[in-house]
């Protein structure tokens, strides 16, 4: 038979119980606390105006540029000269248009002298044919000697049947510059030109074409090293459904692509394994790319802003991500209005000393995570901040990087992935993006390529 409690233990009991439901109820809340962020976080999606992904994952579609506005209405401003497609001077084909009768009485106006009250031009493509050359080979013997002697070919004429430089210079063109993968590149000569090239014959030729680069490449990348500034990054690509990476190292006047499975530091290290030391690199924060030895670093403030965006959004009751976005600013708009300034610059000082105090606030790492995760990354980084402020040759972004390899994923997107050639295709996209930076077309530049003599 069961004894009744006391009272004293009566209410020791209930003491117990409710410890017991007040230690759920405070894990709960905490757990409920966590959630919340959680939900405020997840509820802000990442687009291409608070973080790296590219303009087309956004849902929207809509790009807002970190740019301010300039005031100014869009399109043409009041006094903008027009500009259309000039007449030729000597037209290749030209049709007199006279009439032969007045329309008015029927008089004929044949023998009536004219003046001309105008003229309009069509520009047209005519209809493309192959061109066969053949060259026939004769054999002479000489009467004095009786020796037997025949006709050279070319030096480039080196098959019973081949195809001729311009040709070879349309499928690298179309391979390397539009992107069309064999499967379209064949369709398209088939189309055009009524010529069957197989996938074997379009890959010779881009090989060929690659190792009559591979001379230029090399010297890119060694003009890179007295270059005083260089952008740098690096994109995912897939290689046979293994994903590789599309590095790239460039400056206004050189770009050099290269292909490798490594993202880490093996990859510089391989290329340039002395650093940059006449440089200043520009890069995102990329531990790899901050880790390689340069005169100096700067940090992209394109990507920095874009990440503050999605931290003021995500965490809007700390104000810290806006303040180190104003101070930011300031050194972009500086910039703007002085391409370089001494270190001892007011303006500079007060710029730098204010970015100090932001990063120093300190903040509670369980409620704003975040803000405090790129405190503490620009706290680590805090010399490569404000580089572009004292050297007119180094911008605040990195956008001309990102530039550089975007074609690589237009490549990506139209022929899905690189099954090979993908070393092919960044010596000869380097070669080729090199000298339109030099004001040089891209086609005449293949066609420059294939004119080298072959070893």
């Amino acid at each position: 038979m069961r004894l009744a409690l006391s009272k004293d233990e009566q209410i020791q009991k209930l003491e117990s119980l409710l410890a017991a439901a007040l230690a759920t109820i405070e894990q709960q809340a905490i757990r409920i606390s966590e959630l919340e962020k959680e939900v405020a976080r997840l509820s802000v999606k990442k687009s291409s105006n608070n973080s790296s992904l590219p303009p087309s994952m956004d849902l929207s579609r809509k790009n807002q540029s970190l740019r301010c506005s300039s005031g100014r209405p869009k399109g043409g401003q009041i006094g903008h000269k027009g500009y259309h497609l000039p007449l030729k001077e000597h037209a290749d084909t030209v049709i007199n248009l006279s009439p032969d009768f007045c329309k008015a009485c029927g008089e004929d106006l044949r023998y009536v002298p004219e003046v001309m009250a105008g003229r309009r031009q069509v520009v047209d493509i005519p209809v493309v044919k192959p061109m066969y050359t053949e060259y026939r080979q004769f054999l002479k013997v000489c009467p004095c000697c009786h020796k037997q002697q025949s006709g050279q070919y070319p030096k480039d004429v080196t098959n019973h049947i081949q195809y001729g430089r311009n040709v070879q210079s349309m499928v690298v063109y179309n391979w390397v510059s539009q992107f069309l993968p064999f499967e379209r590149l064949k369709q398209w000569f088939s189309d055009i030109f009524n010529l069957s090239l197989s996938k074997g014959t379009l890959e010779n030729i881009i090989r060929k074409a690659s190792r009559l680069a591979q001379p230029s490449y090399e010297q890119i990348q060694q003009r890179l090293l007295s270059s005083p500034c260089i952008g740098a990054d690096e994109t995912s690509m897939k290689v046979n459904k293994k994903k590789e990476w599309i590095w790239v190292w460039q400056t206004p006047s050189l770009t050099f692509l290269r292909c490798s499975p490594n993202r880490g530091s093996a990859t510089i290290d391989a290329l340039f394994p002395k650093g940059f030391m006449q440089s200043i690199l520009i890069s995102d924060r990329w531990r790899a790319q901050l880790g390689t030895s340069a005169a100096g670093h700067q940090l992209c403030l394109a990507h920095l802003l874009r990440d503050l965006n999605f931290i003021i959004e995500v965490e809007p009751i700390c104000n810290t991500a806006t303040k180190i976005k104003e101070v930011l600013q300031k050194g972009i708009n500086h910039k703007r209005l002085y391409p370089e300034t001494p270190k001892d610059d007011e303006n500079c000082i007060n710029i730098e000393r204010e970015m100090d105090r932001v990063l120093n606030d300190l903040i509670d790492e369980s409620q704003f995570p975040l803000t405090v995760k790129i405190q503490k990354s620009l706290l680590l980084y805090r010399n490569h901040v404000f580089e572009f402020l004292y050297n007119a040759n180094v911008p605040f972004e990195n956008n001309a990087s990102e530039r550089s390899i975007r074609m690589v994923k237009v490549k990506q997107k139209i022929s899905g992935c690189f099954k090979s050639l993908q070393h092919d295709f960044c010596v000869l996209k380097s070669v080729i993006d090199t000298e339109i930076k030099n004001q040089q077309s891209a086609m005449k530049t293949i066609q420059s390529l294939l004119l080298i003599p072959t070893r």
